[in-house]
């Protein structure tokens, strides 16, 4: 059997997300909303694995999903810095507060209420505005390899 965990847990994820396996994080609560497609989510979990590589993971886990999920894709630490480094740079680029808001969205998981209450203001402009640029970032990055 799979543990589901409480029947509390349980309603608090189907409540957040249409598919509660997808109420885990801000970046899977927003790909379960429609808020983004896969290719960003993928893109947003690249950076993420990048800046782990380089600082280590802000949320340490039981699983290390580095070696889990797409281990191959993963480069090692001094490609992850590279690769982490170009993507702040672009992020830098597109505009002040984006790479805040992205590394607070993706790699630090703090949930804004944007999310929970589906308002567009200035916070979600600058969060999906710098997913978008981490899609380009990570498309060029496959080209490249």
């Amino acid at each position: 059997m799979i543990d589901l965990g409480t029947p509390e847990l349980a309603a608090k994820r189907a409540a957040l997300a249409v598919d509660p396996t997808l109420s885990t994080c801000p970046l899977d609560l927003a790909l379960s909303k429609n808020l983004i497609d896969c290719d960003t989510h993928t893109a947003a979990g690249y950076f993420a694995a990048c800046r782990a590589l380089v600082f280590g993971s802000p949320h340490p886990k039981a699983l290390d999903l580095l070696r889990t999920s797409g281990s191959s894709s993963i480069p090692n630490a001094s490609e992850a810095e590279t690769r982490y480094r170009v993507a702040c740079a672009a992020l830098r680029q597109r505009g002040h507060g984006i790479l805040g808001a992205v590394e607070s969205f993706v790699v630090h998981e703090r949930l804004p209420l944007w999310l929970l209450t589906n308002t567009a203001d200035a916070a979600r402009a600058r969060t999906l505005d710098g997913l978008d640029v981490l899609v380009s970032w990570y498309r060029g990055r496959r080209r490249a390899a």
